[in-house]
C-alpha cells in the first residue's frame, strides 16, 4: 500500500512540473485570413492562386492558469506524504521486539491454573523451563548443554563473573533450584503452598532482574 502511494505521489509531482513547463510553451496555431465575399455580377476570373490567402504569424493561445492545479497538486503530495508517515511509524510500533521479562510473564500465565489443579510435574516443568529461557534471553547465558539444576548452580557459585543485578537476586535462583531438587531428585510432592512459593519466588526473580525499554 505504501509503495503504491509513493507511486502516486511521483506522478503528481510530475504531472505539477508538466503543467508549469506549459506555461512557457503556449501552443501556436496558425491563423488563415477569412475569405473574402464577392458581389454579385463581379467576374471571377482569377485563377485559384489568386484565390489563395497569405499566411498571417501566429497567434498565441493564452495558456490556462495552471496555479490552482499546482497548489492542489502541492497539497496532495503532502497530505499522502504525511499519510505514508504515520504508516510507517504504526508499522514500526507493530514490529517492537518483546522484552524477556514479558516472554517469561507470559508463559507463566497457566502456571496459577496449573496450582489449583495440583498438577505438580506439568508446573514444575513449566517453572524450569520458563526460568531456564529468561536468563538465556535475558543475559545471553547459554546452557544447552546443562540441567536447570546444574545450570542455577553454575550461576550461584560463579557470581564474580556475573552481571550484578543477576548475582544481588541469586537467593531467588537458590530457593527455586532447592524446591526443584525435592520434587526432581527427592521425589517428594509439593504443596499448594510450595507451589506457590516457588511461582512468587521466579516471578520476584524476573521482575527484580527486568530490563526496562530504551
Amino acid at each position: 500500500m505504501i509503495r503504491y502511494m509513493l507511486i502516486l505521489m511521483t506522478a503528481l509531482l510530475c504531472s505539477s512540473s508538466a503543467l508549469l513547463a506549459g506555461q512557457d510553451t503556449p501552443p501556436l496555431v496558425p491563423a488563415l485570413q477569412p475569405p473574402q465575399t464577392v458581389a454579385p455580377g463581379t467576374a471571377t476570373a482569377s485563377s485559384s492562386a489568386d484565390e489563395l490567402f497569405d499566411i498571417k504569424g501566429p497567434i498565441e493561445i493564452p495558456a490556462a492558469n495552471t496555479t490552482i492545479y499546482l497548489i492542489i497538486a502541492s497539497i496532495l503530495a503532502l497530505i499522502m506524504l504525511i499519510v505514508v508517515v504515520l504508516l510507517l511509524r504504526k508499522r514500526t510500533k507493530k514490529h517492537k521486539a518483546i522484552m524477556a521479562h514479558e516472554t517469561a510473564l507470559l508463559k507463566l500465565q497457566p502456571a496459577q491454573q496449573l496450582i489449583e489443579e495440583h498438577k505438580v510435574e506439568d508446573f514444575v516443568t513449566l517453572v524450569d523451563q520458563t526460568l531456564r529461557d529468561y536468563i538465556e534471553q535475558r543475559f545471553t547465558l547459554s546452557a544447552k548443554k546443562q540441567t536447570t539444576r546444574e545450570f542455577i548452580t553454575t550461576l550461584t557459585d560463579n557470581e564474580k563473573i556475573l552481571p550484578e543485578i543477576l548475582t544481588q537476586n541469586s537467593s531467588h535462583l537458590t530457593n527455586l533450584r532447592t524446591l526443584f531438587d525435592l520434587v526432581k531428585f527427592a521425589r517428594a510432592d509439593m504443596t499448594t503452598s510450595s507451589m506457590q512459593k516457588s511461582l512468587s519466588e521466579l516471578i520476584s526473580f524476573i521482575e527484580s532482574t527486568r530490563m526496562e525499554a530504551q
